[in-house]
């Protein structure tokens, strides 16, 4: 059974929000292939106060009556001012910031590699997904200990990827508004 929503039901974009939003995709990924440490700092620093903004909800939340009583309060409030702590800490320290952010990436890529691993040496499913699965296991560890050895050149690895796969993306998405321009 094939169903229609009403005309008023459905969204459909106009043709110069693709464009408009591939035009930004496209020079974000510019700035971050030609200035991927600015881009850094500023991630960092958008990172921060969206903590330091999230701190400060929470707190509010908690305060506002709602059911679940005072220890719920009490855990928001604690939640709350560790993020506002952590959000601050990001703006006095960048640098810090974006190793742990690193760090979190490298211990993310040990765990994948390693439960790859794992999955590929006690699963039963066919020997070709097994072997794949171990090969991505191994990918996955690769790249935990390049990140740890190099730290800052990972974040600027992710920084240049996020450039070229916004400025692919934007040129795709303005085609695309431009083909259904009426």
């Amino acid at each position: 059974i094939e169903t229609e929503l009403p005309e008023s039901m459905g969204f459909t974009p106009s043709w110069w929000t693709f464009v408009l939003m591939g035009i930004i995709a496209v020079i974000f990924g510019i700035f971050c292939v030609a200035m991927p440490g600015y881009v850094t700092l500023f991630l960092g620093y958008f990172v921060g106060a969206f903590v330091v903004v999230w701190g400060i909800m929470t707190i509010v939340q908690a305060i506002k009556p709602h059911e679940g009583g005072a220890g719920r309060s009490v855990a928001l409030i604690i939640l709350g001012v560790l993020a506002i702590i952590l959000g601050l800490i990001v703006f006095t320290s960048i640098l810090s910031a974006w190793f742990l952010i690193t760090y979190l990436i490298a211990f993310w890529a040990f765990l994948t590699g390693f439960t790859n691993l794992f999955q590929a040496f006690t699963g039963k499913d066919s020997t070709g997904y097994r072997v794949l699965l171990a090969i991505a296991g191994i990918i996955a560890i690769i790249l935990a200990f390049y990140v740890l050895w190099y730290p800052l050149m990972a974040t600027a690895t992710v920084i240049y990827v996020l450039g070229i796969f916004l400025i692919a993306w934007g040129i795709v998405v303005v085609i695309a508004g431009l083909m259904t321009q009426k």
